[in-house]
């Protein structure tokens, strides 16, 4: 009831309430750009919006999904009628709780989420070439200005264990939606538990596309903590991953073993599959990659499985 009477009092417009309502076809997917907001910055929404709305690829719906900021906000999104696709202003549980509901209203083939002071780069066209698999999540770089440093190249299960995917670097198709949906008790890490189930569904495959997605702001969550996922990270991993870091633990002290037993002239021959004990570190799989290189997750997966 009370999400009912918020929806009716919620301010809307844009492009599907002139009646245009878009689609994907086999040859031209639809991309649907789903934009959190929350008294944004209205320069850096501007540039956000105009970010995906000129982009060389045209089949793109925008959804914007606006947490009753004020008149200021709404005043920006009408000036966007005629190029948003959808637009609402109205009081929300969150951002997570606006995404679940623009899940709802995206009609694309592929989602992707979008903060308001992040930029995304202008390679939707090569996007669409690529992302073919409906059962696959692709996902690429973003460059974190604040750091001055691209983010983060491949992610194989063991190091998705320890940091996230940057969710402005990844693109879900929308089966992902007919089976998850974004768990509100985490208030900025519910796409960490997203993607920790995601590459852990064998029903998905995780594929690493050597592209620059985005420009990466300095957004409000990156300064939220999340206790809540905090006290539940150690359990998502060990029910998505356990029988795997076992086996991956199992390995490593078998190699380890027979490193210490092999002469050195043999673990010289056998290279990096053998561990020096001289060797302060592992060299693991995304190391490895080289800059350019498209990756599967799951031939990295089975590289140290």
């Amino acid at each position: 009831m009370a999400t009912e009477t918020a929806l009716s009092q919620a301010l809307e417009g844009g492009l599907r309430l002139q009646g245009v309502q878009k689609s994907g076809t086999p040859g031209a997917p639809l991309f649907s750009v789903i934009l959190p907001i929350k008294d944004p910055d209205l320069d850096e929404l501007r540039r956000a919006m105009d970010s995906v709305l000129d982009q060389t690829w045209k089949n793109v719906e925008l959804i914007v999904m606006d947490a009753a900021s004020g008149p200021e906000t709404v005043d920006v999104l009408r000036d966007y009628d005629d190029r948003i696709d959808y637009w609402r202003s109205a009081k929300d549980r969150g951002n997570y709780d606006a995404m679940n509901q623009a899940i709802d209203l995206a009609a694309g083939d592929w989602l992707y989420f979008l903060g308001a002071d992040d930029v995304v780069v202008d390679m939707l066209h090569r996007l669409a070439l690529r992302c073919q698999d409906r059962r696959t999540v692709y996902y690429g770089d973003v460059y974190m200005a604040s750091r001055n440093r691209v983010y983060d190249g491949p992610f194989p299960w063991h190091k998705l264990r320890f940091k996230n995917v940057c969710h402005q670097a990844v693109f879900y198709p929308r089966t992902v939606f007919e089976k998850y949906r974004y768990q509100l008790q985490y208030n900025s890490c519910a796409d960490y538990d997203l993607n920790i189930k995601l590459w852990a569904d064998r029903s998905f495959k995780t594929q690493y596309l050597p592209e620059l997605i985005a420009i990466y702001g300095v957004g409000e969550s990156t300064f939220i903590n999340d206790p809540v996922f905090d006290r539940d990270q150690a359990e998502l991993v060990e029910a998505a991953f356990g029988d795997r870091i076992r086996r991956r633990e199992r390995w490593h002290r078998i190699r380890h073993r027979l490193g210490l037993l092999l002469p050195a002239a043999l673990k010289k021959r056998l290279g990096r599959h053998l561990p020096d004990k001289r060797r302060a570190a592992y060299n693991p799989p995304w190391q490895r990659h080289r800059p350019g290189e498209a990756t599967s997750d799951a031939t990295l997966a089975d590289e140290t499985a």
